[in-house]
Parts: structure tokens; C-alpha cells; sequence
């Protein structure tokens, strides 16, 4: 059996190996759809039939339940661990955690996981996303993924031990308890990765905005012109440095004129129709 678990991790890779130098991208539909088929269904089949084969006798099991077993297990077991460790291995713990400020949630969560496993009377399982959530946005991919890990082997354990919501499943399928168990982790961690892919995403649109604005903040703070940023009824929100330069007037000063007073009489025509033609959107304005 470990030699059959090493050979399909071994096989899995392999057959990914053109995109062992991406980083994984489990919110691409085709990505995630190549990912399931290959890692999660194809190898685990080639595997299960190789386990069944071999030990039909050794278990006094039929061959089609072991593989259904084999396939189950192992390919939810590879849905639920690669993600994990991958957001472990992406993030690395990088980023300091306040844990004077955030210990609460980690214990909150394992209070929560522990008590949703070890009993089903009081049903509160359904605290266990929003708290994977908070740790997520609180102290990192690679924390929630942890807490990810924690809840499958406390779950795992329990669970075995005949406790929590899914041990008292019994439906057609080998191993249903097992199967519910790792596809709720597995839903668990795919919304972590998920919401952390949004998070990245914005924290990168944050800081190319910050670029731009320092770019921008350069260019108008040095430029000889005079630039000031203005809306139609005639609120200025910013001057540059070169207003003060060829006008005399200081920032304030200028901004109590009207616009008559800051234009040449020569000019108030041209810039008056200027302003007419911004108005109604004509881009040449």
C-alpha cells in the first residue's frame, strides 16, 4: 500500500511536470478541471486496480469495493492535500502575526472544530467556514491552511472513533463517513485558496496604484505648468507647486477665486467653452 501511495504521487507529478514551475491556479476552470481528472481521478484508478488486484484475498473483499475505496479516498486525499500544502509552500509564514491581537481565533477555531467532531447533538459545524475565513484574512494563507490540516486530524480521529456529524453515514458507498469528511475539508480549503487569490489580486492592483500615484505625484509636483484639479462647480482639490510660481498666490488664496479672476479676459471665452464641451463629454475638451 505505501509503495502504491508513493508510485501515484510519483505519477501524479510527472504528468504535471510542464506546470511544476507555475504556481497553481485552482480558480481556472480548466486548470481545476485538468488537476481533478489527472490527479484526483486517472491515477487514483490506475493505482485502486493495482490495489485491488493484489489484495482482494489478503482483505476478503470484492475488487470493485476496494477500488472504489482506493479511488475515493486517495483522490479527495490528493484534492485536500495539495492545496494545502502548496498555500503552505506559496506563503511560507511570510508576514508577522499580532498574536497578542489574534490568538483568540485559533483557539476559537480549535474549540469550535473540536466540539463540532466530538458530538452531534448541537450542530456547529457550520462555524467552521466563517473561522477559516477570519484566520485567512487575519494571519495568512499559510495559518488557514493549518488550521486546514488541524480540522482534517481531529476529524479524521473522531470520526474513526464513531463521533461528529458524518460517522453516523451508512449510505451505498465503501467509506461514505471518510468521503464526506475530506470533501468537506477539501470545499474548505478550495474557499480559503479561493478568497486568498482575491486578496492577492487586490493587494497587487493596490500597490501598481500606489506606483501610479507616486508617479503621477512626481510629474505634477515638478512640472513648470500649472496644474489644479477642479469639478464643474468650481470646487479645486489640488494645485500644484507651479500655481504659486507664476500666479503669486498661495494654494488657499487661489482657491477662494473665482474662475473670472484666475483667467485672462483675453482667454475667458476659450476656457468657458472649454468647460461647455467637458460638460457634455466631448473628449477633444
Amino acid at each position: 500500500m505505501s509503495g502504491l501511495n508513493i508510485a501515484e504521487v510519483f505519477l501524479s507529478a510527472w504528468l504535471r511536470r510542464r506546470h511544476s514551475s507555475q504556481l497553481p491556479r485552482f480558480t481556472d476552470i480548466k486548470y481545476l478541471t485538468r488537476f481533478i481528472c489527472i490527479v484526483a481521478l486517472a491515477v487514483p484508478l490506475l493505482a485502486g486496480i493495482l490495489f485491488a488486484f493484489l489484495c482482494s484475498s489478503t482483505f476478503h473483499k470484492s475488487p470493485l469495493r476496494l477500488l472504489v475505496e482506493w479511488v475515493a479516498s486517495d483522490g479527495l486525499g490528493a484534492m485536500v492535500s495539495t492545496p494545502v500544502f502548496v498555500a503552505i509552500f506559496m506563503s511560507r509564514f511570510r508576514g508577522r502575526v499580532n498574536w497578542r491581537q489574534n490568538s483568540f481565533y485559533p483557539l476559537l477555531f480549535a474549540m469550535v472544530t473540536i466540539a463540532s467532531f466530538a458530538q452531534f447533538k448541537v450542530p456547529v459545524l457550520f462555524l467552521y467556514y466563517p473561522l477559516l475565513i477570519v484566520i485567512l484574512m487575519r494571519m495568512g494563507l499559510a495559518w488557514a491552511a493549518m488550521a486546514s490540516l488541524f480540522a482534517a486530524g481531529v476529524g479524521t480521529r473522531l470520526t474513526l472513533a464513531g463521533l461528529g456529524p458524518f460517522a453516523a453515514a451508512n449510505g451505498f458507498v465503501p467509506g461514505e463517513a471518510g468521503i464526506l469528511l475530506q470533501l468537506f475539508i477539501a470545499a474548505g480549503m478550495f474557499m480559503v485558496y479561493t478568497v486568498s487569490v482575491v486578496m492577492e489580486s487586490r493587494k497587487a492592483s493596490e500597490k501598481r496604484l500606489q506606483e501610479i500615484a507616486a508617479q503621477y505625484e512626481l510629474v505634477t509636483e515638478n512640472s513648470r505648468d500649472a496644474i489644479v484639479i477642479s469639478d464643474f462647480v468650481g470646487l479645486r482639490r489640488y494645485f500644484s507647486p507651479a500655481v504659486k510660481n507664476l500666479t503669486g498666490w498661495a494654494p488657499e488664496e487661489f482657491a477662494k477665486r473665482r474662475l473670472r479672476d484666475t483667467v485672462h479676459p483675453d482667454d475667458l471665452g476659450r476656457v468657458e467653452k472649454t468647460l461647455s464641451d467637458l460638460r457634455s463629454g466631448v473628449e477633444t475638451a
